[in-house]
């Protein structure tokens, strides 16, 4: 049985903060938030703040993420990287979400899919099944991004053996740096 798991942890999401514009900053009390309950997160810039996803032959392939602020949605683009590539993309859902509490400076979102692995192209379906196995992982890329409440692409993330492909989405590379 073939199996991995991949995690990877950030303070906060630079690619997020690099596209800030100063000019619209909100300069709006910044008093303790510790009373902040999930009703009333509107204010949170939503990043991404784990990622986490593994592969199991037997259980298939599982993605988690968590946020700081709510995600109104989320999806994983998956690419494979060989002479016939092959494309999936599947949506990631809230499965948990609370307010600013000890491990949490905001509210937040924890969201995931869980995808079992099929062999039958014609089988396959976004957000039930994947036609990658866990043996093909070094020869596959990711890019999850995720959206605000308002449905605005709040931030992204690309991982994985090529991510210039998606180099045009401006998203934050998280692949381990080179030893």
């Amino acid at each position: 049985m073939k199996a991995f798991k991949f995690v990877v942890l950030a303070a906060v999401s630079t690619l997020a903060l690099a596209g800030c514009d100063p000019e619209s900053e909100d300069t709006s009390d910044t008093s303790d938030t510790s009373d902040t309950n999930v009703e009333d997160c509107t204010g949170v810039e939503t990043l991404i703040m784990n990622i986490d996803f593994s592969c199991d032959d037997t259980a298939g392939w599982d993605y988690w993420a968590t946020t700081q602020g709510m995600t109104g949605a989320a999806d994983v683009k998956v690419d494979q990287n060989t002479a016939s590539p092959w494309h999936e993309e599947h949506t990631l859902v809230s499965v948990n979400s609370g307010e600013a509490d000890a491990d949490h400076e905001h509210c937040w979102d924890e969201i995931e899919r869980n995808l079992v692995i099929t062999s039958d192209y014609a089988a396959q379906v976004s957000d039930t099944n994947s036609l990658f196995t866990c043996d093909m992982h070094d020869l596959m890329m990711f890019e999850l991004t995720v959206y605000d409440a308002e449905m605005n692409k709040a931030d992204c993330a690309v991982w994985g053996s090529d991510v210039s492909i998606y180099d045009a989405d401006g998203c934050l590379n998280w692949n381990p740096p080179a030893e």
